[in-house]
């Protein structure tokens, strides 16, 4: 039996922002088959409390995972709710913080297929080829308003520059969970193929411009590819730019070719000037 074998990395940058609300973590289990769980949250309630509520979240799901088990994702929906319970026993402590909260996303790759769990609107991609698809649920306003654009009801330049595009329709808070977007079945994945993670700042990228850095940059190593997407949204200078963190996985056959080295990247421009 080919042994499948994974390529990961996380990095972040503030963006406009003064500081970091977003949390992310790795965690790993070694058996026949090598599974990797990457796990992000997004926070909300400013300095004082978003980045807490992230770090809680953090914390708080993977203490509740039995990593021996090599099947974490079968206890993502109790480990979603400890960490929602954590983010209330905070806010009970410490009730300057009521209010805080942040989305969350959990997703393993093990056995040649992922499964996942989210909350809130931080995008989970999956990348095979030259095609791209948002795999989780968007549980924020932004998919409400686009479809009121495909209707007609509003203009698309209207429904991208809402004020309530990133209204959150479900989110941990504490309170309980009104949506929860849970893989059914296991995603198919195959070699090359991409799995990024992230929080909502990286949609400064459209999802096409994602996917060709991606698919240009298909063989690079995971921590060259966080680097080379968050560069591109640094380099769009988004006034208030949000908070942006990145997670990526590659999936490795046993037999796979070397990475290239970093100075291989390909960085051209693919979003037209102006």
């Amino acid at each position: 039996m080919t042994r499948t074998r994974l390529d990961y990395a996380g990095a972040q940058i503030a963006g406009k922002r003064p500081y970091q609300e977003d949390a992310f973590a790795f965690r790993t289990f070694e058996g026949e088959q090598e599974a990797l769980t990457g796990l992000l949250a997004d926070g909300m309630g400013g300095h004082a409390a978003g980045d807490v509520a992230a770090t809680i979240s953090i914390n708080a799901f993977a203490d509740a995972i039995d990593w021996r088990s090599g099947l974490a994702n079968d206890q993502f929906l109790r480990a979603l709710d400890q960490a929602n319970r954590a983010i209330l026993r905070k806010t009970r402590e410490e009730p300057d913080k009521a209010g805080m909260g942040c989305t969350f996303v959990a997703v393993e790759v093990a056995n040649g297929a992922c499964n996942w769990i989210s909350i809130g609107d931080s995008p989970l991609f999956h990348i095979s080829g030259t095609e791209i698809a948002r795999i989780n649920a968007d549980h924020s306003m932004a998919k409400q308003l686009d479809a009121a654009a495909a209707r007609g009801e509003i203009t698309v330049e209207e429904a991208r520059s809402s004020s309530s595009r990133n209204v959150l329709l479900s989110a941990l808070t504490g309170e309980p969970i009104s949506r929860v977007d849970q893989s059914k079945t296991p995603r198919p994945l195959k070699k090359d193929d991409w799995i990024i993670l992230a929080s909502d700042g990286i949609e400064t990228l459209e999802p096409e411009e994602l996917m060709m850095l991606v698919s240009r940059n298909r063989s690079v190593r995971a921590e060259a590819m966080c680097r080379l997407l968050l560069d591109a949204v640094d380099a769009l200078d988004k006034p208030g730019q949000d908070n942006a963190t990145v997670l990526a996985i590659r999936v490795l056959s046993a037999e796979t070719e070397s990475p290239r080295p970093d100075d291989e990247i390909i960085t051209r421009p693919i979003r037209s000037p102006g």
